[in-house]
């Protein structure tokens, strides 16, 4: 059961901000990131937010 942050955290926290910028940025962005081979990758806009946070 996946936890959700808007229960733990207040409404004015940078995570917010965080995600709604990482968010606003178009998919093809990340695009040059994705490769045909190999395992899974975690998509391009989580790990993003994990460096920006």
């Amino acid at each position: 059961m996946p936890l959700e942050l808007s229960a733990c955290l207040l409404q004015n926290h940078v995570v917010f901000t965080i995600e709604q910028v990482v968010n606003e940025l178009s998919d093809g962005h990340y695009q040059a990131f994705y490769h045909d081979f190999g395992r899974p990758s975690y998509h391009p806009k989580m790990l993003l937010s994990v460096l920006l946070y």
